[in-house]
């Protein structure tokens, strides 16, 4: 699916002068759950390596290399749009964790290509704890609400929708595995 829209945003030409929307609109949903500090001394490794210069809290090595992760999947759709002389892609950010342990998603940014918003949220979001057991979802329904409502305004206003793109951010370890894959395959049909 990223493929395919990466070549509809090449093939798109905006009017002279103009910049286009960007057709795509990521989301970015990450496990804040508590083993996401389990395996510190692999992150720590995989950040000296992958990422030298990176400035991180050293008791989250994990949470942080989750955090870059996440900005270079942004910088990878933000790439795309630009090259294909388009605007930034919409961009959101959701923590997902099980409910008893905190909200079962929390939205950190809403959808925007506002750079300082984007910048903001970074910040938010390498300060957040980890903790409980992991619950995506949740934050799967909440994305699928959004592109919903996206597709209606669409069919209101005439405009083709966005494609969304979702990166799920995580050790894999799932507390709702069966209602999270449910999620997911309703979210692949939208």
């Amino acid at each position: 699916a990223v493929l395919a829209a990466a070549a509809a945003l090449a093939a798109a030409q905006p009017a002279a002068g103009a910049v286009a929307a960007c057709e795509l609109e990521v989301f970015l949903l990450f496990d804040a759950s508590g083993s996401m500090d389990k395996f510190n001394d692999r992150c720590r490794d995989t950040l000296e390596q992958e990422y030298p210069l990176a400035e991180y809290n050293p008791q989250k090595p994990c949470w942080a290399l989750l955090n870059l992760y996440g900005k270079d999947a942004h910088e990878l759709v933000r790439h795309v749009c630009r090259s294909a002389n388009q605007a930034d892609p919409l961009m959101s950010t959701t923590l997902f964790r099980c409910p008893g342990t905190g909200k079962d998603h929390k939205e950190i940014l809403a959808p925007t290509n506002d750079e300082q918003a984007i910048t903001d949220s970074w910040e938010l979001l390498s300060v957040q704890a980890v903790n409980g057991y992991s619950c995506a979802a949740g934050s799967l329904q909440e994305v699928e609400r959004i592109i919903s409502e996206g597709l209606e305004q669409s069919k209101k206003d005439g405009t083709a929708p966005r494609q969304p793109i979702v990166f799920m951010l995580s050790d894999g370890n799932l507390d709702d595995r069966s209602r999270a894959v449910a999620e997911a395959k309703t979210l692949r049909n939208k």
